[in-house]
């Protein structure tokens, strides 16, 4: 009988252990966060938008500029053929057509521009490049500036690959005060440019706004094909001066203020 009862015992014992280990398996619920940190940052700052566009006259856009102290943005250009070809040897290939055979042959001197291999590694092939003439090097921001066909521009970032519309052209450059926007300009080989606007994100750069996309929506077509002047009162309001603009169906200098908001 006591047998039975200490057998009875050792079950109910190794009963309890089994349970006991079963619960130490199973895992606590773990609930998974929908966003990781940078994510979160991203949607808490929102996306870059044109919260409005105010048409101003020209007394109120000049009072506003004589407010605003100037930011200087002139980056050092070198135009020198053959210091470029030495200043970028195996980045950037320029090259010249030989007169008697006809063909595109290299060239430290040539105007065209025959291979692009960017700093990151790979090869820039989206481009026609017997329509790529040589026009400026800007060695502070690494940007290769070309003139294509009908005259357009095509920059290129030698060190990320990237080009035009992520890119733009240094030389229309009017970066905000706090340098965190940047407005910048492509000609497109017609009679008007396209407009873009680059935020800083850690240094770098980043298209965030087509903003003559902008202007043809809420303003009607055509309404910054070109830009006289520009300039920013702070980091979110840029004032700009469209020579051939829209006022009442005409076309006549008109005068923006363009305020930036997230969403």
């Amino acid at each position: 009988m006591n047998r039975l009862i200490n057998l009875f015992i050792v079950l109910l014992f190794l009963q309890a252990c089994k349970q006991e280990a079963g619960q130490g398996i199973n895992p606590p619920a773990i609930v998974a966060s929908p966003l990781s940190d940078t994510i979160s940052v991203q949607e808490k700052k929102g996306i870059w938008d044109v919260v409005m566009i105010e048409q101003v006259d020209s007394a109120t856009y000049y009072a506003a500029r004589l407010k605003t102290p100037p930011v200087p943005e002139k980056y050092k250009a070198i135009t020198d053929r053959k210091v470029v070809s030495q200043l970028l040897k195996g980045i950037v290939l320029l090259g010249d057509y030989d007169r008697e055979t006809e063909k595109l042959v290299p060239s430290d001197t040539g105007w065209v521009v025959m291979d692009i291999r960017p700093r990151r590694g790979g090869r820039i092939s989206d481009y026609n490049r017997d329509e790529s003439i040589f026009t400026a090097y800007y060695p502070d921001l690494d940007i290769l500036l070309c003139e294509g066909g009908h005259t357009t521009d095509m920059t290129f970032n030698l060190t990320t690959g990237e080009t035009r519309e992520s890119t733009g052209n240094p030389a229309t450059f009017v970066t905000s005060p706090d340098k965190s926007m940047r407005l910048s300009a492509v000609f497109d080989g017609q009679e008007c440019s396209s407009f873009y606007l680059h935020y800083n994100e850690g240094g770098t750069y980043r298209k965030v706004i087509q903003l003559e996309e902008v202007f043809d929506k809420r303003i009607g077509d055509f309404a910054l094909c070109k830009v006289g002047d520009a300039f920013w009162a702070d980091s979110i309001t840029l004032y700009v001066q469209n020579p051939e603009g829209h006022m009442d169906n005409n076309f006549t200098t008109a005068y923006y203020r363009v305020k930036l908001g997230r969403k």
